[in-house]
């Protein structure tokens, strides 16, 4: 690619450092470095008190760096100056603007700005992380970039989530404000960049039209790999920022639960905590915690084994990147490695349970060839695939003429100044056509990765004729786990033959196979189907592209038909075959949303709202409704969940014995579900019995007055299941 020089102007909240102690200082100084080689490069960064300025390498490649005081958010400061920041932050919410957002708000620095783009005249202005989008409203005539480290939204949510009493009233109003934000400083862009696939996901619903491209980060290599095997004694590190919620999580999780376990088999291990603001009460026997380290490789060089159980937040691991750098064994969730496109059991060990984790650390401080193996495949991975050349020709395409933001005069892509920060290309719908055309010249994947899930019980040919279909379909699914309960040899052959993940499941139920599913899923969208379905050609498709959108849901169902042509004595199972599209929140009817044989949702938004509960579905003793609940929960937990008629899966018919008998365990499990939300002091479960009551008793009635006694006998079934489902569910239930 030819490349010319361009004026680049970065703005950052705080300094970028080739030593500093968090990942994203790290980053930022690495791209500018490599932008600099071929373009001239101005930054402005914030700085707070305590915080280390630009190291000085860094600053003679710049021609222009510029510092600004930001208000401190160091806990070394005067009473007067903390009052303060409190008083600010309390203001930001009360302004509806994201806490974070409001400390980086530094008059001095837009002023500052906008003499710069009047007469530097750079070509393109970069606002790293989402805090620093908003200066973009004062750029005009130069390309905006926003570079999403983390999206802001993701990040506030989970923090809400592991809040209590005043800190989650206060987080949740920050959350609120972060939803604001994220849509008007992507508005503000002409592109959003983000590191990895799931990010781009998280992204979506706020880009409104801005197009969002995927660029992995890059990392320098150490000049030589550090000890594969590590020195004695046997230590397992976890490195990070503690001032970023996840790693505290994370550190908190390896200290108290994986690693005293990990002790027990090898008394000999230690534990070691390094990052900045560690949290407390984690340093006892075996553990150390050091706090901010100015270097981390004499660390990682005695390190045996790197863990890192990550499983919230977003953006790519430089902890990760760092330790494969250096030729390190690695243990670490799917979450913690994905955009970075490692092995499981090649260059990572990818651990998705505390047991697992265990597991995984015992057995590579014990094994020591398999350590020095897994460590110099890390290396030689990184040697292939990291450095910063890659990403920064990636940037200056997107900074090139065949960009997605083009300057004027293609009045097309640059609104005009009434339109700012309303979305550059127009509301969602709009646009479509040119939005197409800016992803397909970057080559942007907008097709969400997608596990497929599919339980069985002793069906291999139903089995194999759903997994055909999948195969066969528009699009086939990045991954297929089949989840197996019966007895029959032959359903793992048929799996494994059509290219499907095989799992075995001991425990009985379908919620069960669900949730294993859900824990092994590799991608961030987990799409169920069961095994006496046979999904349409478009069914994933459809699916993909719901979850692509500007406003994609949360989860997805849809229509259920019945399979191949009517015959005497057989009939249809499900009733769902509309087809108009719907978007269900709040207290919509679980059973008018959808299905468990056509479901789809986000993994984090089912892990949000706590799983399949076990005590309900097929196999268990809440005989059904394992959907319904949740559904149901998903609902409460404020998801929005959409109807999409193209995404269609055909069931096969049942004969009259069989639908009978499923009658009662339908209702069982309705009225299971009922009970057990009513036993969790979900007041709003009583409309929804009462809802189910008079449908199901309406029906019962219309089939009386045509004198239809099968169907009537059916409704007295559902109604009677109900009532021994509402016991069993208000006494508890038994998983």
């Amino acid at each position: 690619m030819e490349r010319s020089t361009r004026r680049l102007l970065f703005l950052a909240p705080f300094a970028p450092r080739l030593d500093a102690g968090h990942g994203g200082g790290r980053a930022m100084a690495g791209l500018l470095s490599g932008l600099a080689e071929h373009n001239r490069v101005a930054l402005l960064y914030l700085r707070g008190d305590g915080e280390p300025g630009i190291d000085d390498g860094l600053r003679e490649r710049l021609e222009i760096v510029e510092e600004f005081p930001r208000f401190g958010r160091n806990r070394a400061v005067g009473l007067r100056r903390r009052l303060r920041k409190q008083a600010r932050a309390a203001a930001a919410l009360i302004s509806r603007r994201p806490t974070w957002a409001t400390h980086c708000a530094v008059p001095a620095l837009a002023a500052r700005l906008r003499e710069l783009v009047r007469d530097w005249r750079p070509d393109v202005v970069q606002a790293e992380y989402h805090v620093m989008g908003q200066y973009l409203e004062h750029v005009e005539g130069a390309r905006r970039v926003l570079n999403q480290y983390e999206p802001g939204v993701g990040a506030a949510l989970e923090l809400w989530e592991a809040s209590r009493g005043f800190d989650r009233l206060r987080n949740g109003l920050d959350l609120r404000a972060w939803e604001r934000f994220e849509r008007w400083v992507a508005g503000l862009a002409d592109a959003v960049v983000v590191f990895t696939e799931r990010d781009r996901e998280a992204m979506a619903p706020y880009a409104g039209g801005t197009p969002i491209v995927t660029i992995p980060l890059g990392y320098d290599l150490p000049e030589r790999p550090l000890d594969p095997a590590g020195h004695p004694p046997l230590e397992v590190l976890f490195c990070g920022n503690f001032n970023h919620p996840p790693n505290v999580d994370a550190a908190v999780r390896l200290a108290r639960s994986i690693f005293p376990r990990v002790q027990e088999r090898r008394p000999d291990a230690i534990l070691t905590l390094v990052g900045e603001s560690p949290p407390e009460g984690l340093a006892r026997r075996g553990v150390e915690v050091t706090g901010f380290v100015p270097a981390l490789l004499p660390y990682l060089d005695h390190a045996a084994v790197v863990a890192a159980p990550l499983f919230r937040g977003g953006g790519m691991r430089v902890k990760i990147l760092e330790a494969l750098a250096a030729g390190k064994a690695v243990v670490a969730t799917p979450l913690a490695v994905e955009g970075i496109g490692v092995q499981d059991g090649r260059e990572v060990v990818l651990a998705r349970t505390d047991g697992e984790f265990v597991q995984a650390i015992v057995g590579l401080l014990e094994e020591r060839g398999r350590r020095v193996d897994l460590a110099v495949a890390a290396r030689a991975w990184a040697e292939e695939n990291l450095g910063w050349g890659r990403t920064v020709e990636a940037y200056e395409e997107l900074y090139g003429p065949h960009s997605p933001c083009p300057l004027s005069p293609d009045p097309s892509l640059s609104p005009s100044p009434g339109e700012r920060g309303k979305g550059r290309h127009g509301p969602a719908g709009t646009g479509t056509d040119r939005h197409g055309q800016i992803e397909a010249t970057l080559n942007v994947r907008v097709r969400p990765a997608l596990t497929v899930a599919v339980a069985t019980l002793d069906r291999p040919d139903a089995l194999a004729r759903c997994l055909d279909a999948l195969a066969a379909g528009e699009v086939r699914p990045d991954e297929i786990l089949v989840v197996d309960q019966g007895t029959d040899e032959r359903t793992r052959s048929v799996a494994e033959e059509r290219g499907a993940v095989w799992l075995r499941q001991e425990r009985c139920g379908l919620a069960a196979s669900r949730n294993l599913a859900l824990e092994r899923a590799s991608h961030s969208i987990l799409a169920v189907t069961d095994d006496d379905c046979v999904p349409a050609p478009g069914w994933v498709a459809a699916i993909q592209r719901a979850f692509s959108l500007p406003d994609a849901p949360d989860a997805v169902t849809g229509p259920v038909l019945p399979l191949g042509p009517e015959a005497p004595g057989m009939f249809a199972v499900s009733s769902r075959t509309g087809g108009t599209r719907a978007d269900f929140q709040g207290q919509a009817l679980p059973w008018l949303v959808g299905t468990g044989g056509n479901f789809a949702a986000r993994r984090e938004s089912i892990e949000r709202a706590g799983g399949w509960d076990g005590r309900l579905g097929a196999g268990s003793a809440g005989g059904a409704g394992e959907d319904m609940d949740l559904l149901y929960r998903l609902l409460r937990s404020g998801a929005r969940i959409r109807y999409e008629p193209e995404a269609v899966v055909h069931h096969e018919r049942q004969p009259r014995e069989r639908r009978l008998a499923s009658r009662s365990s339908y209702g069982r499990g309705m009225g299971a579900c009922v009970g057990l939300w009513l036993r969790g002091g979900d007041l709003h479960a009583l409309g929804v019995l009462g809802r189910w009551i008079s449908l199901r008793a309406g029906l019962g009635v219309q089939a009386l007055r045509r004198g239809r006694w099968e169907a009537l006998r059916e409704e007295g079934l559902v109604l009677g299941g109900t009532l021994g489902g509402l016991v069993y569910g208000l006494r508890g239930g038994r998983a």
